[in-house]
């Protein structure tokens, strides 16, 4: 983990042809094993400080009524 750095991380979330949602997902994911790395002294410096992450628009599910009320 020692070896990645903004910019590697930056070229994965850009170049990712995932939704925004999954990258979503993958940056928290990242934080969360960056934020134990720093409390097991592994590393010590912030890698997601500065990452751009696509913004993730709010989606309404879909409702579903049976048929008899579905007008």
């Amino acid at each position: 983990m020692k070896d990645l750095n903004l910019e590697m991380v930056q070229q994965f979330v850009s170049g990712c042809a995932a939704s925004a949602k999954t990258i979503d997902n993958i940056g928290i994911t990242l934080q969360s094993l960056w934020t134990t790395a720093r409390a097991w002294g592994n590393v010590a410096r912030d890698l997601m400080e500065g990452v751009v992450l696509p913004e993730v628009s709010a989606q309404v599910a879909p409702k579903f009524l049976p048929p008899w009320l579905d007008r």
